[in-house]
């Protein structure tokens, strides 16, 4: 059955089965015993605490990397299945670069995170070829969901 959830301000309907929508930590990171990698892009240490205190628990390892040249050089090393950035990084750029630089680096889904999420960011993400946006401060069950399915 489908359940209404709230995403970066817009209502709309989840397709999840509610018995998935309430999985735990470890089941939502997969029941494998090699741990996926996300990278985190913000220059926020307490952003990526907070994020890492969510999907850390699981079969994720979540590196952090404060700008885009790093981000650029892990992805490239690390191969990851997510790669989740916030609006506000060091340095040049934005997560829209990450985007464009999608044919020359391996394939991510790319999930932002915004203080300022609304129905316009949303869209922008998604026109763009982004995955979701999640809004700042998280709300555990929101990380868990847009990550489990995103993975």
């Amino acid at each position: 059955m489908a359940r209404g959830l709230k995403t970066a301000g817009i209502a709309s309907v989840s397709t999840v089965p509610e018995h998935e929508q309430h999985r735990s930590h470890r089941e939502f990171a997969g029941s494998g015993t090699e741990r996926a990698t996300i990278v985190f892009v913000s220059a926020s240490a307490e952003d990526a605490r907070a994020f890492r205190d969510i999907v850390g628990r699981g079969n994720w390892l979540v590196v952090n990397v404060p700008d885009l040249r790093g981000a650029r050089a892990v992805i490239e090393k690390l191969r990851p299945r997510l790669v989740v950035c916030d609006t506000e990084i060091e340095g040049e750029g934005s997560w829209r670069d990450l985007l464009k630089w999608r044919g020359a680096l391996p394939d991510f889904a790319l999930i932002v995170v915004s203080r300022l999420a609304d129905v316009v960011l949303w869209a922008e993400v998604l026109n763009l070829g982004g995955y979701d946006l999640l809004e700042k401060p998280f709300v555990v069950r929101e990380v868990e969901r847009v990550i489990g399915l995103g993975s």
